[in-house]
């Protein structure tokens, strides 16, 4: 019965973090057992999230689930308490941003840092590096369709800064250089030009890298010979 107790208690602490954490908060419900709580806003139907309570009291919010709205949410890197989405949004203390056209027209909104400095944050960008992974400053990320506003991690993938003419231009990447080196370049090369069914797509998986970038370095398919070359 005490475990129980105890419990409850935990229950309603939880509850008060919720709404001392985020605003606009009609109700949140706790599952104690399994450290789980669903946060209902006034302007999100629901999230979902795991929470952990540390040895000092605080609670630490982590893990968000899907919403109604079918989105997925990771923790947003360099601004405690606020969430990035797959779909392009991003969630405060005071619910959903609202995005601006910022810089190009690319989507953007202001966030103070945990630097306690005011940053601009492009949702095109984040996503891309929480949902897609993060790649070095070679890369920019693209939207498959062309339309700069449609921030779904589907719409979105990395191409080489220098390549992929037809894909319109986003920002650069960021993080560490990653680039493909001359070796590999030229193995890449040589094993789609030998013609033993080595695809632009099974060269990219086999790389870790975009399907563009594998089109950049083998060129033109007309160069591809169709049989292997004859021995002498």
């Amino acid at each position: 019965m005490g475990h129980a107790e105890d419990k409850q208690r935990e229950a309603a602490h939880i509850e008060e973090q919720v709404f001392f954490h985020f605003r606009h908060v009609r109700h949140a419900e706790v599952d104690a057992w399994a450290r789980k709580v669903e946060i209902y806003f006034e302007d999100l139907t629901l999230v979902k999230a795991e929470y952990l309570v540390r040895v000092d009291g605080k609670v630490i919010f982590t893990n968000l689930e899907k919403d109604s709205d079918g989105a997925r949410w990771k923790p947003l890197c360099e601004a405690d308490g606020y969430w990035i989405g797959d779909d392009g949004r991003i969630l405060g203390p005071m619910g959903i941003r609202k995005l601006s056209p910022g810089t190009g027209g690319f989507l953007q909104v202001v966030i103070r840092t945990n630097a306690n400095r005011k940053r601009s944050f492009f949702p095109h960008l984040e996503v891309a590096e929480h949902f897609i992974g993060r790649m070095g400053s070679d890369y920019k990320v693209v939207h498959i369709n062309g339309i700069i506003t449609d921030n779904r991690s589907s719409n979105l993938e990395w191409a080489l800064n220098d390549t992929d003419k037809k894909a319109k231009a986003d920002h650069r990447g960021r993080g560490p250089r990653r680039g493909i080196s001359a070796s590999t370049k030229e193995e890449i090369k040589e094993l789609y030009a030998d013609g033993y069914g080595h695809t632009q797509e099974d060269l990219a998986k086999r790389f870790h890298i975009p399907r563009s970038a594998v089109s950049s370095i083998v060129g033109p398919t007309r160069h591809r010979r169709k049989t292997p070359l004859a021995l002498v």
